[in-house]
């Protein structure tokens, strides 16, 4: 029968040359120690359930609705000002408000060009520094107010002011207005010419004053 990993820890000659000192005899056993415990570590033991454990039950799967909710329903754990992307100054309104609200225009991260958002075509050049933006159709806000020209401009306008972090993007921005004749659009008209105003377009519209 072969030795088992332990007696071959311990085995020695029967004709020792050399006398078992008490330094070589705590080695020995300090050794026989480790053998023990790294055996013991090694050796892999079932798992057994416990005797009160509940035996697996395969019930019906729950029953998932499929459709699109007409409502979303989301709530904070504490109060941090207001939700208005325009004058919002919280981290946690500013990261969310991303994917609550829409700008006339929208910047594609992945090829940081823009993209339609709330506006239906590409800005019309009227002139020089004059730019006329086409609103999409029967857009509303979440509380069914409908998306007009007036309701863009006014969003825009105070992101213009001094209570807004969009005030040094739109210095350029000398006027927004809204044609009579036509009340879904915006007429944008600049100080200087600007090729990129679609880019400075991604600012969230929202009802109210923040």
């Amino acid at each position: 029968m072969a030795p088992s990993p332990l007696s071959a820890l311990l085995a020695v000659p029967q004709a020792a040359a050399f006398p078992l000192t008490r330094r070589a005899f705590v080695a020995g056993a300090a050794s026989a120690a480790a053998a023990v415990a790294l055996g013991g570590c090694s050796v892999e033991q079932p798992l057994e359930p416990a005797d009160d454990a509940p035996a697996d039950e395969e019930g019906p799967l729950p029953t998932v609705e499929s459709g699109v909710a007409a409502t979303l329903t989301a709530a904070v754990a504490y109060e941090d000002g207001t939700p208005n992307p325009i004058g919002c100054a919280s981290g946690l309104f500013l990261a969310a408000n991303w994917h609550v609200f829409e700008g006339l225009y929208e910047l594609n991260m992945h090829t940081y060009r823009a993209e339609l958002g709330l506006a239906a075509t590409d800005p019309v050049q009227i002139d020089d520094l004059a730019f006329e933006v086409t609103l999409r159709e029967n857009t509303v806000f979440s509380d069914g107010t409908p998306l007009t020209g007036q309701a863009a401009a006014d969003a825009l306008n105070l992101a213009r002011s001094g209570r807004s972090r969009y005030q040094e993007r739109l210095a350029d921005v000398t006027a927004i207005t809204v044609p009579e004749e036509s009340p879904n659009q915006l007429v944008i008209t600049l100080r200087r010419p600007n090729g990129s105003l679609p880019l400075l377009l991604d600012i969230p519209i929202a009802l109210g004053e923040g």
